[in-house]
């Protein structure tokens, strides 16, 4: 009895706004593809099968989950803390071609020594670009939301000059040499890129999960996030706990781009993974800002992009479709006060059975 009341204490209601705007974006979906002549059943239960079912599969989608993870949780981090790191993706570029560096430069290290300090390294060039916005913010008041934007594009050119000029392997193409062995991440199976970047991604997902929900600095950042003003009246500086939150943000960001590179692609190219950084603030949103929240929605957003390449191969039906989906339900997600009729139901229902209760009470 005490689970069940337990169930009942629960808040459902994000958990049914989620799934009522999956249904949506699904339904919408399949009169589109009704229109254009394809079976929607079929369509989705290939794009299922294309995501989760076969190991290959499986593993592919976890693949593609494994960056955005790292991005997401950047994003909550910093937004946890009272501030909006709109830059991820610049600190992914400077984190990946900082690990590509490493990985290339420094030699006759062994493995076990060789990724840590690649990572570190990735790590340390996210967080010193994200020490711009927040310095910037911080001490010249300048609003961060623009400060990052505009220095994504800094991070892309500033990489794609140096992946030209003084990193470039040949004149063929604009990209560094591959990094050596020692500093790659071992693959989990010989039929898929998927890395132990995913194990680092699911323990970063859980550390501060922990750290968030049982550490001084968890309550201090999301203290400030929620409350600032309430925040210094209790003593806790907002600007300190914004600032560190600012840092540990660029530094997961550049873990990301670390990750990928030594994971998947082993050097780094020009215009290298587009992208990653910006659909972190969308799962990071989509997972209603908690570190496992965020987990969930980037396995959700890398089945949907894995399971849409296995229906472009199968049908004529394009691989925007996955991205159709999303926006669909991000669409809902954002208008979730579309779906109060079920608890203005809800909430009369329950009144006429207790006027119900009265009555035969009084009776």
């Amino acid at each position: 009895m005490s689970g069940i009341r337990f169930l009942k204490q629960l808040n459902w209601r994000p958990v049914l706004i989620i799934f009522l705007s999956l249904l949506m974006a699904l339904l919408i979906g399949a009169v589109f593809m009704l229109a254009s002549g394809f079976n929607p059943l079929e369509v989705y239960w290939m794009m299922f099968q294309g995501a989760f079912v076969s190991s290959y599969n499986l593993m592919n989608t976890l693949q593609k989950a494994t960056p955005l993870i790292f991005t997401s949780l950047a994003v909550l981090i910093a937004f946890r803390s009272g501030t909006f790191n709109m830059g991820v993706e610049g600190q992914l570029f400077l984190g990946a071609i900082a690990a590509a560096w490493a990985g290339f430069a420094l030699q006759g290290l062994p493995a076990w020594l060789h990724i840590p300090i690649a990572l570190l390294v990735a790590m340390l060039a996210g967080a010193l670009y994200a020490l711009i916005p927040a310095v910037l913010k911080f001490r010249f008041k300048v609003n961060e939301i623009i400060s990052t934007i505009m220095l994504n594009t800094v991070a892309v050119l500033l990489t794609s000059y140096l992946v030209n000029y003084p990193l470039r392997e040949n004149p063929m193409a604009a990209q560094t040499p591959k990094v050596l062995e020692s500093a790659r991440l071992p693959r989990l199976v010989d039929y898929s890129q998927v890395n132990i970047g995913i194990f680092l991604a699911i323990f970063c997902v859980f550390l501060f999960w922990y750290i968030f929900r049982n550490t001084t600095f968890g309550f201090r950042t999301r203290m400030v996030g929620e409350a600032s003003s309430f925040a210094e009246f209790a003593g806790i500086n907002p600007l300190r706990t914004a600032f560190m939150g600012m840092l540990i943000s660029g530094a997961v960001a550049g873990l990301a781009g670390g990750v990928e590179l030594l994971g998947v692609h082993y050097r780094f190219v020009e215009q290298f993974s587009k992208g990653l950084g910006f659909d972190g603030i969308l799962i990071a949103w989509l997972g209603k800002g908690t570190p496992l929240g965020a987990f969930i929605a980037a396995l959700f957003y890398g089945g949907l992009k894995t399971g849409a390449m296995t229906v472009d191969w199968m049908t004529d039906i394009p691989r925007q479709l996955a991205d159709t989906i999303l926006a669909i339900v991000i669409f809902f997600m954002a208008a979730d006060g579309l779906f109060d009729w079920f608890w203005i139901i809800k909430k009369r229902f329950r009144a006429k059975k207790e006027q119900e209760v009265e009555v035969k009470t009084n009776a």
